[in-house]
């Protein structure tokens, strides 16, 4: 048996086992973020949902467990484009997407415009954000003010964000990975046919200096 039959099944082996793990990276990458967004229900404040299947529309539940209402919110954004609070909310967002700034990121802050707009205890209320372009998606930090002027925050809201470089480029070098793997299986199948059809040459090969 030539050096080419002895050795071609490990290589196999070893490229098929990096093409499945370099598959499961890039799985990970895409979803775990995901589970850093559930909140415990014993905080001050708990804001649930996020962005819908759509892909360009955030929407986020606020739920008051403070004595005092909630008077005021901050989301931070990028590449929104609108920000909707409710009846009786004053709404300022700065670098929103529509008005053409080059960089489309900072915060969306909410007002109750009246005490007995603010959110009660035990109340819920809900604000949306309209992102018309694909970015990344974390979890980030909500600031929550109260009306005797007490400040709250809470992580682990699924936020519009910018890509990082990592977010950007290693899936794209994990696919690449996979693809150039293909490609040497498929190399080593052939090499490995052609030492079938002609064992002489396998023979030939190893008896070289």
């Amino acid at each position: 048996m030539g050096a080419a039959e002895r050795t071609s099944p490990s290589i196999l082996n070893n490229a098929a086992l990096a093409a499945q793990v370099l598959l499961l990276m890039s799985v990970f990458i895409c979803v775990a973020p995901q589970s850093a967004f559930a909140q415990s229900n014993k905080q001050k404040v708990t804001i649930t949902g996020g962005i819908d299947p759509s892909g360009k529309l955030y929407n986020w539940t606020i739920t008051n467990n403070y004595s005092k209402r909630i008077v005021f919110v901050s989301f931070p954004h990028y590449s929104a484009s609108t920000f909707t609070a409710p009846f009786g909310w004053e709404v300022d967002c700065e670098n929103l997407l529509n008005v053409g700034v080059a960089n489309p990121q900072g915060d969306c802050e909410a007002t109750a415009m009246d005490l007995s707009a603010g959110i009660p205890r035990s109340g819920s209320s809900k604000f949306e954000m309209q992102v018309p372009r694909a970015v990344a998606r974390r979890p980030g930090k909500v600031l929550i003010r109260f009306a005797d002027d007490t400040e709250y925050v809470v992580a682990g809201v699924e936020l519009p964000q910018k890509e990082s470089v990592g977010e950007r480029y290693v899936p794209m070098i994990g696919m690449g990975g996979i693809f150039a793997i293909f490609l040497l299986v498929a190399w080593m199948r052939s090499r490995g046919k052609k030492s079938e059809e002609d064992p002489d040459s396998n023979v030939a090969d190893s008896e070289q200096p």
